[in-house]
């Protein structure tokens, strides 16, 4: 039995001992070890945006671009990919526990299952991270009326001495996963660069986009959806075709175009599926 098994095991006896003795339990969904999972209003929305290295400013009940039937209202220093990643793992090492429950790991070896080597700049970069996600104010309503308001994660406590460290997730987080939440495979995306084709990776997971229904969305909604600083559409344009050829290098796509029309179409990888023609299929218009 691997290590990963063996606390799967020790937390699932936990949380039944808890059920059986009447207490609630709120719990992420459980995922493979090789995956990771976030709700998909987070990755349709620049919540996670695409920001250029020194431009990290901080905002104000700013409302954030995100999918229809969503709004997304966000206080704090602007969040990018590299943020997300962290976010990612604190969630898939909390989805063994009930949240709210203390999740214990050491920096070294946080950093390196997101792709860190653990450096002094990392050590930093972590804490500064975690720091942003404790300090922020998340609002995201869905169509329905309901509303989650509160941080990314509750709080953390840290051994420097050590490099220890305990993080806290709210258990009302756990709502945002009720409606729609999406599984990204790891090693791809840490094998893809940072910035616009991680945003992309886990845009592409959270839509079927099938050959019989390609999804498409115009390239200026898509700037304003992954929250680009590029001021011109022309080279905005040049960095969704390098981050598809990427994407599609990586297996995430099997087929993209640009069309006539200035809009992003792919299609993603299936057992029976085969390259797709640009079609008028799957429209999407940011609000």
């Amino acid at each position: 039995m691997s290590q990963y098994q063996e606390i799967a095991k020790r937390c699932a006896a936990k949380v039944q001992d808890a059920k059986l003795s009447g207490r609630e339990v709120v719990q992420l969904p459980v995922w493979d070890n090789d995956q990771r999972g976030a709700p998909a209003a987070v990755l349709r929305s620049a919540l996670f945006g695409v920001i250029k290295r020194g431009s990290r400013r901080a905002v104000e009940k700013e409302i954030l671009a995100s999918w229809p039937g969503v709004e997304i209202r966000y206080t704090g220093f602007r969040l990018d990919q590299a943020d997300l990643d962290c976010w990612l793992q604190v969630l898939h090492l909390a989805r063994l526990y009930p949240l709210g429950q203390e999740v214990r790991f050491t920096a070294r070896g946080f950093l390196r299952s997101i792709g860190r080597n653990g450096g002094g700049k990392d050590h930093a970069w972590l804490d500064g991270s975690l720091n942003r996600m404790v300090a922020c104010a998340v609002a995201v309503r869905s169509a329905g009326g309901q509303e989650y308001t509160g941080s990314l994660i509750s709080d953390f406590f840290v051994d420097r001495e050590s490099g220890r460290f305990v993080v806290r997730v709210n258990p009302l987080l756990a709502d945002i996963f009720d409606s729609a939440y999406v599984k990204l495979t790891l090693e791809t995306r840490l094998a893809l660069p940072q910035g616009l084709p991680r945003f992309l990776q886990a845009y592409v997971q959270s839509h079927k986009a099938t050959p019989a229904h390609p999804h498409r969305i115009r390239l200026d909604a898509l700037k304003t959806l992954c929250g680009s600083q590029v001021a011109q559409l022309k080279h905005f344009r040049a960095e969704v075709r390098r981050a598809m050829e990427e994407l599609q290098r990586a297996g995430v796509v099997a087929s993209w175009c640009i069309t006539k029309g200035d809009a992003l179409e792919f299609v993603r990888p299936g057992p029976t599926q085969t390259a797709a023609q640009c079609s008028s299929h799957s429209r999407f218009r940011a609000s």
